[in-house]
């Protein structure tokens, strides 16, 4: 075989030989990427979702509206413009709520951005934020006003209606399928 053959018949087979080994490569990178990607959301979520800081959170609030006279198990009753005020007068009321909405608004962020895992966030957390939201939103939308900055809270209130339409839609769909059921 000359050197003429070689370069005719065989290179052109090995480049193409070499051009899909590294075609295959990227592709296997590509999909490691992707997995790599999944693994870190749902790991970021982990690290953000402690559970005893949240029970901690919880409680904190709970003795804190207690102790302004404020019942806590309303159901989905929003504070009065009285209980805002007398949260905001108190020290102890307002750092815990404060609290509170900070560690739902640094999770909201995270979703919001991607950072953290939408799917299991919405699982685990979010009859929180609803709950918040329904109780604490006079509050917040106080702190607004007084602070007049209208993006206290936002990524928080932005992904607790998202969620709440999510909720509401499968809840919808649930119905449905109940109803069809039902009939058939």
């Amino acid at each position: 075989m000359t050197l003429e053959e070689f370069s005719r018949d065989v290179v052109p087979i090995a480049q193409m030989l070499l051009t899909l080994v590294g075609l295959v490569s990227v592709i296997l990178v590509w999909l490691q990427l992707k997995e790599a990607t999944k693994w870190n959301k749902l790991n970021a979520t982990l690290n953000i979702t402690n559970l005893k800081e949240i029970q901690e959170l919880d409680k904190s609030v709970n003795e804190a509206l207690t102790s302004l006279g404020i019942d806590t198990q309303r159901g989905a009753r929003a504070l009065t413009d009285s209980e805002v005020t007398e949260i905001l007068d108190s020290d102890e009321g307002f750092f815990a709520i404060k609290a509170f909405l900070s560690d739902l608004e640094n999770l909201a962020t995270g979703v919001n951005v991607g950072a953290v895992h939408y799917d299991y966030s919405y699982d685990l957390h979010s009859s929180r934020f609803f709950r918040a939201i329904n109780l604490l939103e006079p509050f917040i939308l106080e702190l607004r006003r007084r602070h007049k900055d209208p993006n206290i809270f936002l990524e928080m209130e932005k992904l607790a209606k998202e969620w709440k339409e999510r909720s509401d839609n499968e809840a919808r769909k649930t119905m449905l399928s109940r109803g069809a059921r039902k009939r058939a």
